[in-house]
């Protein structure tokens, strides 16, 4: 079985292991000790080319089902979705200075921290994802309203979905690194 990609579906909740272009952060610059009547907040905008939902599914779809039919149980809504930044082959070297030998490892998914996914087609399309990278340290959140909002304003474009088998494979990895134990020396 080859590697291929799912499209994206419209008009429906967002994937565990979907693709998403055009992610911006905003993150609040806020004075630590600055009296309620002078607060000035600026906010610093990060962008984020290619970015993977990482939520588990169950999670993501009795979100959407809440939101979609209104808040009848607003317990089961998400207050973030939680991506992880992806990258193509010359930004994951830059940003993380890998040397060659380390990058052999990234790139067969030897290093705990990286995932490489494989340049790919996305059935039913003529489009082909080049090799995509994953830094399991560089996560973030961003609101699940704010997600939704920006992708029905057409602000961030649902790409690509990876398939049942390889998200698996691929979130059993990033949970491990994540839930790593730090030991002492």
């Amino acid at each position: 079985m080859s590697f291929e990609y799912e499209p994206s579906p419209k008009d429906r909740a967002l994937i565990q292991g979907e693709i998403l272009f055009g992610v911006h952060e905003f993150v609040a610059d806020v004075p630590v000790q600055a009296p309620l009547g002078d607060l000035e907040i600026t906010f610093n905008i990060i962008e984020h080319n290619l970015a993977m939902v990482m939520n588990p599914a169950c999670d993501l779809e009795w979100d959407y089902v809440s939101r979609v039919t209104g808040p009848q149980k607003p317990q089961n809504e998400l207050a973030q979705i939680f991506l992880c930044e992806i990258y193509e082959e010359e930004n994951i070297r830059d940003r993380s200075n890998l040397n060659s030998s380390l990058f052999r490892n990234v790139k067969s998914n030897q290093n705990e921290r990286y995932h490489h996914l494989q340049e790919a087609s996305i059935a039913n399309s003529d489009r082909v994802l080049p090799d995509l990278y994953m830094d399991f340290k560089n996560v973030f959140g961003i609101a699940t309203l704010s997600i939704y909002r920006a992708i029905a304003k057409g602000g961030i474009d649902r790409i690509a979905v990876v398939p049942p088998v390889y998200v698996q494979h691929l979130m059993q990895r990033f949970y491990n690194f994540r839930g790593r134990i730090a030991l002492p020396d």
